[in-house]
């Protein structure tokens, strides 16, 4: 295995296979609701549509990840699931608990 295969298996790990299993919600885009605050990572179902995803962070900074498609993830210290800028459908966070 080279070492982008390594990498690339890193990256499609999901966060909870080192620290546990994380357990997983449907969340609504809202500019105001926050997420749990052991959010861990935000991502598509597999029955949802691509799209953008703009999120706030712990430090205030706000971040868009561009054409995410179903079944898609991404980890980061979430704070909002951002409903201005959030084009995807069908979204959920995944929580540490």
């Amino acid at each position: 295995m080279g070492a982008l295969d390594n990498y690339k298996k890193q990256i499609a790990t999901p966060p909870g296979s080192r620290y546990g299993d994380p357990s997983y919600y449907d969340v609504t885009p809202s500019d105001s609701v926050t997420v749990r605050s052991d959010t861990v990572l935000v991502g598509v179902n597999a029955s949802g549509g691509a799209g953008d995803i703009a999120i706030e962070q712990t430090d205030g900074t706000t971040f868009t990840f561009n054409d995410m498609q179903p079944g898609g993830s991404f980890c980061s210290d979430v704070v909002k699931v951002l409903a201005t800028g959030t084009t995807a459908t069908g979204l959920y966070i995944g929580v540490m608990s």
